[in-house]
């Protein structure tokens, strides 16, 4: 005689078989839009701290994605998506299609250009020949020389990252004809002080009781079980990139108490109290302070590696604009960013860096042609974005476009 099966399990079953089946639909929907193919970043990320030295930065000082890397990276809730472009990584792990073995030494018959920054520079919403930096490689100089553009840069990094970011180049790179270009982005300033915000890897500036440069220290990342496990689900599952990627849910790592599962630091995040895009001068005064700090150390710093006239020179400052302000005069221009891409002009221009400020390019562009410089769903710059830069740095540096054969 046969026990009849109880009905909590035949329901057990049949909810179990709906969820999976459920989930295989999803999984091949997601397969199907594409979803966007995983950029994370390589682990371990580790260097010596506290940095005393040039000596001392080497290349496990970078944040870097596996060498040779390559994908598609897409962006929107659905097909045509605003943003998917095919990206590839270069033998250092940075997004360009130079590899750095191409700008290292001295070659006399070429001219290294090296931009450095953030995502802005990663630039994962448009191919690599599209960049600012991958446009320079369609020029030649004065003397026609060749143009070796190359690029280190990855979302997140403040002017503390950037500084290493040269000092690692700085080490590998002696053609005295170098050129370095830096992005500098609104959220750059604050978040390179140590502790200034809720997740931080990397190089941070450690400060004195009275606001001086105590150290540059460095924060290193490992590979838990946990960041294996969900790189594990990310790389085998394109639901799970979709959501993650397509709808933008990563953003919830940095939250409490989803940080547990992203094995980011979570006493941190719970207790940090977030910094606001704009504020006040009179109602922040430490964030202002510590910010107009961290651009004083920064090109202190850098003007001690480009220590001569010509380098200065061939030091160059993108500086980004309050875009928002640009496209409607109902928008009022941030007033920290203001004030602090203000501040970080005045004492660049005073070094003798070169400066290149978006402010006045992209606003003339768009009142002569109504056109947007980032995506319908992505901040960062779009292809005619980079195109202006592109052209800026051009005539900055007196370069000429290659003739077509």
């Amino acid at each position: 005689m046969f026990r009849k099966t109880p009905n909590y399990l035949l329901k057990g079953v049949a909810i179990s078989l709906g969820f999976t089946f459920a989930f295989a639909l999803l999984e091949i929907f997601a397969r199907f839009l594409p979803a966007s193919d995983i950029f994370s970043q390589k682990l371990p990320l580790r260097c010596k701290s506290p940095l005393a030295s040039f000596s001392e930065v080497d290349q496990d000082c970078l944040f870097q994605a596996n060498a040779k890397y390559q994908g598609i990276y897409t962006k929107g809730k659905f097909p045509p998506f605003p943003i998917k472009t095919f990206k590839r990584a270069n033998d250092i792990g940075q997004y360009t299609d130079v590899d750095f073995r191409e700008v290292v030494g001295n070659r006399s018959n070429i001219i290294p250009i090296v931009s450095i920054g953030d995502s802005y520079v990663q630039a994962l919403q448009v191919r690599n020949a599209e960049t600012y930096h991958g446009r320079l490689n369609n020029y030649v100089s004065e003397n026609k020389k060749i143009i070796k553009s190359t690029a280190i840069g990855t979302a997140g990094n403040p002017l503390s990252q950037y500084l290493i970011s040269k000092m690692f180049a700085h080490n590998h790179i002696t053609n005295p004809e170098s050129i370095y270009i830096f992005s500098i982005i609104s959220n750059d300033f604050d978040e390179s002080i140590l502790g200034k915000s809720k997740v931080q890897y990397g190089g941070r500036f450690k400060l004195k009781p009275d606001y001086g440069l105590d150290e540059i220290v460095f924060i290193n990342r490992y590979s838990s079980i946990k960041v294996k496990i969900r790189k594990l689900i990310l790389k085998y599952s394109a639901l799970s990139r979709y959501l993650a990627s397509n709808l933008n849910i990563s953003t919830l790592a940095y939250t409490y108490p989803f940080c547990m599962l992203a094995d980011f630091p979570c006493e941190q995040i719970k207790n940090f109290n977030a910094n606001i895009i704009d504020s006040g001068e009179s109602g922040d005064t430490s964030r202002f302070e510590y910010s107009y700090k961290a651009s004083d150390i920064f090109l202190s710093e850098v003007e001690k590696i480009r220590n001569t006239p010509l380098t200065r020179r061939n030091t160059i400052f993108v500086v980004d604009a309050d875009r928002s302000s640009i496209y409607s005069k109902n928008m009022l221009e941030s007033e920290y960013f203001k004030k602090q891409r203000n501040y970080f002009i005045k004492k660049a221009m005073d070094y003798g860096f070169t400066v290149i400020d978006m402010k006045s390019v992209f606003a003339e562009h768009y009142k002569i042609n109504n056109q947007r410089f980032e995506f319908s769903n992505d901040g960062h710059w779009n292809s005619l974005g980079h195109k202006i830069i592109t052209d800026e740095i051009a005539k900055n540096l007196n370069l000429k476009m290659k003739s077509k054969k």
